[in-house]
């Protein structure tokens, strides 16, 4: 299953650091998926990510959002898309998603593949 995690730049850092990252996970619900039955998969899943990035700006952090492929454990319940996955390994990272400065909060994120992540922590200064 694919989590969006709101990581932040220190997320980042520790992932760089430990291998594992720990932070809050939003992931695709079947009451998502219920209330947009059109919507593909992608859709969906950009929908979890946008919830991510909102944590993160609700929180006055930097918007590092980390993707990654985790074993589905049926977590979440119906309505609650927000997950607490625990540590996730390097391995299980897809991807970064970083708000560019400056950028208003509708602008899209800046993507970043996961070997790419010296880059990431570059561009954050962390």
């Amino acid at each position: 299953m694919r989590i969006y995690l709101a990581a932040g730049p220190a997320g980042v850092r520790t992932l760089k650091d430990t291998g594992v990252v720990t932070a809050p996970g939003y992931v695709v619900t079947s009451g998502m998926r219920g209330a947009d039955p059109g919507a593909d998969e992608e859709d969906l899943e950009y929908e979890a990510a946008l919830l991510a990035e909102a944590a993160l700006r609700e929180a006055g952090q930097v918007v590092v959002v980390i993707a990654a492929d985790v074993p589905d454990t049926g977590a979440g319940p119906e309505g609650d898309p927000r997950v607490d996955p625990g540590p996730v390994p390097v391995s299980s990272v897809v991807s970064f998603h970083v708000a560019e400065h400056d950028a208003p909060p509708d602008e899209e994120l800046l993507w970043y593949d996961v070997t790419e992540i010296d880059d990431v922590l570059a561009y954050l200064g962390a």
